[in-house]
């Protein structure tokens, strides 16, 4: 079937930089070659290639991606640095997948998923961490053209944008990678992986989700499709994030109509405003960008991942719950333990909209 993602594709391409680990991280020489300008004990030689030290992931990281894997494989090095290795070895195979959606940018799930090329030979999947997954080069494949992206490998081809998201959502689909969620969300766990992935995908592309189903027409199921943009949101800023907005969207809906919109901007003066989905940006002088937020109940969501430890941003998080408590905005601070635990979610987002739905009659 004829690819409809083109136009689309120009657009992201029109709109695009490379982003910055691209342009930062060390990258791999070949063996011939003495790794420039830095001591020996920084690099390691891995598959007869210098690969600097600082690419090896830690092994925490590498352990709980290999518990999730479904072929449960170790990758010690990240997505970016293994799509450069290959290249270096396979100069004309075209980065596909996976290692095409690392070389576009995208920061989750890339660095536990198989390194992926188009190749000539049959479809299969990496059968160690040293292997590539393959997918067919077929006739229709060969008609869509590749793309450049990484400035260090001005040669090295990857495939275009909607074509990578359509073989990572393929990939999720047919169990070619995973990644750990949680129930809460009415969704099927591949059902939320997809979202986390478009939701990911579509905010490093910048486009909207309404639109992937017409670009990826012929590729995957419409009907699945449609039902998983109805899901996703450009404003989420991690998968985290995208699982806490479906479950406690989930969870209201029990109780409650009203709108929950995620990346609301709450102004000095009281007043919101949505720009992330086209709405106005308000007044200069911001309070809070909120993950999840009610203008009509006033009760915020935000997410607190591992980045919130540091005193500086516990400060900064401080002076927001503050501001806004002046405001008359109730504040939710979640963590992966409230997502993990269902019961003690449910309770947390219940007895916050009934506290929020008293102080609104009260007014």
């Amino acid at each position: 079937m004829a690819y409809q993602g083109t136009a689309l594709d120009e657009h992201i391409r029109r709109n695009w930089t490379p982003p910055e680990q691209m342009t930062w991280r060390p990258v791999p020489v070949t063996a011939d070659k003495r790794p420039p300008g830095q001591e020996d004990g920084e690099w390691v030689t891995l598959q007869g290639l210098h690969v600097p030290r600082s690419c090896l992931r830690e092994d925490r990281d590498v352990a709980l991606g290999a518990s999730t894997h479904p072929r449960h494989t170790r990758y010690d090095l990240d997505a970016l640095t293994r799509s450069r290795l290959l290249h270096i070895r396979r100069p004309s195979w075209t980065l596909a997948e996976w290692s095409a959606a690392a070389q576009w940018g995208l920061e989750y799930f890339v660095d536990n998923a198989d390194t992926c090329a188009l190749t000539s030979g049959v479809t299969r999947h990496a059968l160690g961490p040293e292997d590539v997954s393959r997918r067919r080069r077929t006739r229709q494949l060969l008609a869509i053209p590749a793309v450049q992206t990484d400035p260090h490998f001005p040669h090295l081809q990857v495939t275009p944008p909607i074509l990578t998201l359509i073989h990572c959502l393929q990939s999720v689909l047919g169990e070619g990678h995973s990644w750990q969620v949680l129930r809460g969300t009415g969704l099927s766990d591949n059902g939320v992986r997809a979202v986390q992935l478009i939701d990911s995908l579509c905010r490093t592309f910048r486009i909207d989700p309404e639109d992937l189903p017409a670009a990826c027409a012929h590729h995957i199921n419409q009907d699945f499709l449609r039902t998983v943009v109805g899901f996703c949101d450009r404003g989420a800023d991690s998968p985290p994030e995208t699982l806490m907005r479906l479950m406690v969207r989930s969870t209201a809906a029990t109780v409650t109509t009203e709108e929950f919109t995620s990346q609301l901007v709450v102004h000095a003066d009281g007043s919101v405003s949505d720009p992330v989905h086209g709405g106005p940006t308000g007044p200069e002088r911001i309070v809070a960008r909120l993950d999840l937020g009610c203008t009509n109940l006033k009760l915020a969501f935000q997410y607190d991942g591992s980045g919130h430890l540091a005193v500086s941003t516990r400060d900064r998080d401080s002076r927001v719950n503050t501001e806004l408590g002046n405001l008359d905005w109730h504040v939710l601070r979640l963590t992966w333990g409230h997502l993990k635990d269902r019961e003690l979610l449910q309770t947390t987002v219940l007895d916050g909209i009934r506290l929020c739905e008293q102080r609104r009659s009260q007014r």
